[in-house]
């Protein structure tokens, strides 16, 4: 048993899965595969209170990254972490989506950074009952994620930078 970082960032123990369960490879491979979201990262129905968004769908292709989180502060400071379309959840466990080595991060579902591709938005959604900082506030429903935005988790803080928005997608280029 041993944990391994994939070329698409994603933590997965070998002794389970012979392969990446997040990319299936592909993304070490250099192959790009149209298709359903792996491992749940599409929830529909999902209502964000606040920001309009009614739910959020897979458009285009896997593996295309919508952007990054890079951390700060923390142990894993210095390291970037990549955001793709539909849900990102944060946690420390190796099944999390973006995975943090920090004692004071939920294992799962501590928060979730979210890239809506039919509005070319993303968002911070607050994991239940952990405390996430949204630029040095305390996040308490669904937020609209800007460039620059500082999102604070247990002892980390990240910087959120978008490669997708309002003025590039991967539907237009």
């Amino acid at each position: 048993m041993a944990m391994i970082r994939c070329s698409c960032g994603f933590f997965y123990d070998d002794g389970k899965y012979g392969t990446c369960p997040k990319c299936s490879g592909a993304y070490r491979a250099g192959i790009s595969e149209a298709g359903v979201w792996k491992l749940g990262r599409i929830t529909s129905g999902t209502r964000m209170e606040g920001v309009g968004a009614e739910a959020f769908f897979h458009v285009g292709e896997e593996n295309l990254v919508a952007g990054w989180l890079v951390c700060v502060k923390g142990a894993q400071r210095g390291r970037d972490f990549r955001l793709f379309p539909g849900f990102n959840r944060l946690g420390r466990h190796s099944v999390s989506d973006i995975c943090l080595e920090d004692a004071q991060v939920a294992r799962e579902g501590h928060c979730a950074v979210v890239y809506e591709p039919r509005r070319r938005e993303f968002f911070l959604t607050p994991g239940k009952g952990t405390t996430t900082l949204l630029n040095g506030k305390r996040l308490e429903m669904p937020e609209r994620l800007e460039a620059g935005d500082s999102v604070g988790v247990g002892g980390s803080l990240l910087i959120f930078v978008p490669f997708c928005g309002k003025e590039r997608a991967w539907e237009t280029l």
